[in-house]
């Protein structure tokens, strides 16, 4: 891990993860704290990159220079979104769920499920499922002026056997952290990969992407 002066143009190492890991989300908490969650810890291959999928969570305190394991996600999940709601908590949604039995995966999809993190309990807890399975949508999630929060597009990849024949999606789905309820809308296009962005007037542009097939 390296930390960023904006001040002195450069990079600077600090305290490293407790393991290697690609494909997580990371999201900065209100206090200050970097949260980590979910990922491989292994990008070799398609295989050992779905047998290493992970439902750990890490916290980095910038004050220590430290890493700290927290409680499990739900789920071992690649690409998921993490996301700082308006409330304070956190709200992990989707990504590419992989079950494993003795260290073999058995099933493998993009999955709807949500739950939230208090960080006051520092405990996770279920929220109702997203309208649509949906992975790789945590660069493209936008917080609305009313607190809530905009996830478009993304991955759906049906099941281990056809992970080739993943494709973009062009389901959108607005979460309300206040009324702890989703919303279902859809994009004109598939996208994958695409920008989303808050307008002035509370309007968002989504520009580019992949459309499927997505390969």
């Amino acid at each position: 891990c390296e930390i960023y002066d904006p001040v002195s143009n450069t990079f600077a190492a600090i305290a490293s993860l407790p393991g290697p890991r690609a494909g997580h989300s990371a999201v900065t908490l209100a206090d200050g704290r970097v949260m980590v969650v979910g990922g491989t810890t292994n990008f070799t291959d398609l295989t050992t990159a779905i047998t290493g999928v992970s439902n750990q969570m890490f916290l980095y305190d910038p004050v220590a220079d430290s890493w700290a394991s927290g409680p499990n996600i739900g789920g071992r999940r690649l690409v998921p979104a993490l996301s700082r709601l308006s409330t304070g908590q956190m709200l992990i949604s989707g990504g590419i769920e992989v079950t494993l039995l003795f260290g073999i995966p058995i099933a493998l999809t993009s999955t709807n499920k949500a739950q939230r993190y208090n960080p006051t309990a520092n405990s996770w807890s279920n929220v109702p499922n997203m309208p649509s399975g949906r992975a790789y949508h945590h660069d493209n999630q936008v917080t609305l002026a009313d607190g809530r929060l905009l996830l478009a597009g993304g991955v759906f990849v049906p099941d281990l056997l056809n992970v080739a024949n993943a494709a973009s999606i062009d389901g959108a789905d607005i979460y309300d952290p206040v009324a702890n309820s989703w919303q279902a809308t859809t994009m004109s296009r598939a996208r994958t990969g695409h920008t989303a962005t808050l307008l002035p007037n509370g309007k968002v542009v989504v520009k580019k992407g992949a459309e499927p097939p997505f390969k």
